[in-house]
């Protein structure tokens, strides 16, 4: 009630102002491309959502008779409707939280500014949450299994993430390097390396146990790519460097001639004498473990000895004492 006494006030003040003012200047036709944007909206989705879009619709020639079928959630406007040029007026229905029911009347536009092209509207999935559209055509079950998987997989990432970061090291790509530098080859260095290997090599060969300092280089440098590869070439330049050792051993006995067969025989005899000194050092070793295990032994024997003698001073103590207590007993 109070809605309509506040909108019939505004018609009569609307009126009485164009009866006191009859020669003011008309009203300035709106602009055609300002129109209302409903900023807040409910979706409705499922059964109940075909039956709420049909309760706000206006059905034409329903029963083929030029019947009308009026939506429930659906008013009258009850205000004057301009019709346009012909003058005619018909009735409008609209929602009962429509903006229109605001106004009075409805502002006469002229045809020609009607028929402007509208612009479009900026808005569309780009304003929307990244899922709005996977979603829109989803049931609520599966809506909620689709966020438990997103959910998942963004827990297992951060996870992963967790993890490379606590051991970096892990990866050896980052070592070695992305890219190959010799050309997709780790079997055919350059010079520099080749020169690099081969005094490797002569080191190796001239230590006294190489299979220990091939490990050590190995583990000190084994990340270094010049280092990290390449077996069949480190083999390739040991094998040169002991050719050239025997080459160079071929010569100097050559050189010296008759004294080959000293050479020899000074190489064998100094064979002999350390083979002697290695026995030498077995042998005491061995006497040196037995002298321990016979002292060893002879403690034993002592720390036993001991051991009955006390308990045999023990015994003898408690039998004194045993035969002094008979003595005071009978006397």
């Amino acid at each position: 009630m109070s809605y309509r006494k506040r909108k019939h006030r505004q018609r009569s003040v609307t009126r009485n102002s164009q009866q006191d003012y009859p020669d003011g200047p008309s009203p300035a036709h709106p602009d055609p491309t300002l129109f209302i944007v409903a900023h807040e909206a409910d979706i409705i989705r499922g059964p109940h959502a075909a039956r709420t879009a049909d309760s706000l619709e206006v059905g034409l020639n329903v029963d083929g008779k030029g019947g009308t079928r009026i939506g429930e959630g659906l008013i009258k406007w009850e205000s004057h409707i301009g019709g346009g040029e012909d003058g005619e007026e018909g009735e409008m229905w609209v929602d009962r939280y429509d903006a229109r029911l605001l106004l009075d009347a409805l502002p006469t536009i002229n045809a020609a500014a009607a028929a402007l092209a509208r612009p479009d509207s900026p808005s569309g999935w780009s304003d929307l949450p990244s899922d709005a559209e996977d979603t829109f055509f989803l049931t609520p079950t599966e809506t909620a299994d689709l966020h438990r998987t997103k959910r998942l997989r963004h827990l297992d990432a951060l996870r992963t993430a967790r993890l490379r970061a606590l051991s970096p090291d892990t990866d050896p790509a980052p070592l070695l390097g992305s890219a190959d530098p010799w050309g997709d080859s780790d079997e055919e260095p350059d010079e520099a390396q080749i020169e690099l290997m081969r005094r490797t090599a002569t080191y190796v060969t001239r230590a006294t146990n190489s299979a220990q300092l091939r490990a050590r280089i190995l583990a000190h440098h084994g990340a270094d790519p010049r280092i990290a590869a390449w077996a069949r070439a480190q083999a390739d330049a040991r094998r040169e460097i002991l050719v050239e050792r025997e080459e160079a051993q071929a010569q100097s006995v050559g050189a010296l001639g008759g004294l080959t067969g000293y050479g020899s025989a000074s190489e064998s005899e100094n064979e002999d004498d350390g083979e002697n000194i290695s026995g030498q050092e077995a042998q005491k070793a061995e006497a040196e473990e037995v002298a321990e295990r016979a002292a060893q032994e002879a403690r034993r024997a002592k720390a036993r000895e001991w051991a009955e003698k006390r308990r045999a001073g023990k015994a003898l103590a408690t039998v004194d004492k045993d035969d002094q207590w008979t003595d005071m007993t009978f006397n």
